[in-house]
């Protein structure tokens, strides 16, 4: 009955009982995310001449290789070089990749990235918490009929894990490509297209999205690394780089009025988010806690002093 009690004591275990069990601190505590129904994201970022007919072009090369919309329609706006078109369809994995690059002949290629679900660290972990739960549940059916806290928290967290298993495994064959394609005959388009990454632009919704999903990415990149690695944060995000196997590149944002960026200061003696606040460099880039003895070990977030357009601090996100 050992995960019963883990899991109705869970805030008071004994340092006794955390040493006799047999899985590494933290292990039981693991979040896994839900909704995400494809294990590989291509984004592709165009500029085009004629945006009606590169959509069509587009659709028709996503459909070539077994796409479906994964929203209706597709969505536009106005970002800061112009109005722009989003397409966004789930492709089999296998062509995934390829369908994606085909895309580039369609107009001037601005950036294209692609980041991994995870899935294949998760899932073994999730079905193997799965069977122990299970397991223990079938064994300790008896005395779980006088320990109602027990079999509530039991049934829960079986709950959580096996929509975390399904959703996952949804999305294991399936990959998602979102298409991002800006009109280059706009005034706005045809100052920038070819101007450098490093001039400065004022805070639109469009960049701001953009940077708050990739800091979402970097922490979920962080959290599947740490359990990979039971218990340790990389000392740098070369860590995560290596090998593709959590980020293939560390995003680039672009937040205030700084320059895209993808820089990672590495801060230390941080005691706490306050001190973290008072100790930014304001790069508009990543600020990292690699402090073993800092309390923060392990937190990324956007190294800025500002604020984003509804008033809140960067560093508060």
């Amino acid at each position: 009955m050992r995960l019963l009690l883990l899991l109705a004591l869970s805030s008071c275990a004994s340092a006794a009982f955390a040493q006799a069990a047999p899985w590494p601190d933290g292990y039981w505590e693991r979040q896994y995310g839900y909704g995400q129904p494809w294990s590989v994201l291509y984004m592709v970022n165009l500029k085009v001449d004629a945006p009606a007919e590169a959509r069509e072009k587009a659709v028709k090369l996503l459909e070539q290789s077994g796409g479906r919309p994964a929203q209706s329609g597709g969505y536009g706006g106005y970002g800061r070089s112009g109005p722009y078109q989003q397409l966004s369809y789930f492709v089999p994995v296998e062509k995934a990749e390829k369908a994606a690059k085909r895309l580039f002949s369609l107009g001037d290629l601005q950036q294209f990235s692609t980041q991994k679900a995870g899935a294949a660290t998760q899932l073994p972990e999730i079905r193997e918490k799965i069977a122990a739960l299970e397991g223990e549940r079938k064994a300790g059916a008896a005395e779980l009929e006088n320990l109602p806290i027990a079999r509530t928290l039991l049934a829960a967290q079986l709950a959580k894990l096996t929509q975390a298993r399904d959703s996952l495994e949804a999305g294991a064959g399936t990959a998602l490509v979102n298409v991002t394609l800006g009109d280059a005959s706009s005034p706005d388009a045809q100052r920038m297209i070819h101007a450098k990454r490093a001039v400065p632009v004022a805070p639109t919704p469009s960049n701001e999205g953009q940077a708050k999903g990739s800091l979402g990415a970097l922490r979920s990149a962080l959290s599947i690394y740490y359990g990979d690695l039971e218990g340790r944060y990389p000392s740098s995000f070369a860590d995560l780089t290596a090998g593709g196997k959590y980020l293939t590149a560390v995003p680039r944002i672009r937040v205030h009025n700084h320059a895209e960026t993808d820089t990672v200061t590495v801060y230390k003696g941080v005691k706490d988010l306050d001190s973290l606040k008072a100790k930014l460099k304001d790069t508009g880039g990543w600020a990292y806690v690699a402090d073993p003895n800092s309390p923060l070990l392990g937190n990324v977030v956007v190294d800025c002093k500002h604020v984003d357009s509804r008033g809140r601090p960067w560093a508060d996100y």
